[in-house]
Order: C-alpha cells, then structure tokens, then sequence
C-alpha cells in the first residue's frame, strides 16, 4: 500500500514539474506552440488571432504576431500558459 502512495506522489510532483515548464516565450513560433501544444488553438481563437492554418504561423514568433493583431504580448503570453493542462 505504501508503495502506491509513493508512485501517486512522484505521478502528482512529475505532472507538477511539467506544468511549471512548460513556459511560452515571445520568441516562440506560433506554428511550433499550437502543434506542440494544442491546446493552445483556443487561446488564439479568443484573442482574435487568426494564426490557426495561416502560413505566416511558420515564420511569426508570439511577439510578431501580437505586434500584428495589436495584442498585448504579456496577456497572451500569460493566457498561453494559463491553459496548460493539469
């Protein structure tokens, strides 16, 4: 019984860990954000981003792309990783 608590609690601190780096920067392609991570698309469509199947996604970082949609690169950035899967 101890042992399932043991892996229960390297499970929990594991999936903490990756949550914690999973970090989105600005320098970051978008392209690269929303194939890695999915679950992203929903951030992007909410702020008005139409990044989703654009080709200019291969190029633009999240800084170039809130540069061009007149977005506040913090809030993005902080919305990005709000939506990080538990």
């Amino acid at each position: 019984m101890r042992f399932d608590k043991e892996i229960a609690t390297n499970s929990a601190i594991v999936q903490s860990e990756r949550r914690l780096s999973m970090r989105f920067r600005s320098d970051d392609l978008v392209d690269d954000i929303m194939r890695s991570a999915p679950y992203t698309i929903p951030v992007f469509l909410a702020f008005r981003m139409a990044c989703v199947g654009c080709p200019i996604a291969t190029f633009h970082t999240v800084e170039d792309a809130c540069r061009e949609h007149g977005i506040d690169r913090e809030k993005f950035l902080a919305a990005l990783c709000e939506c990080v899967p538990a």
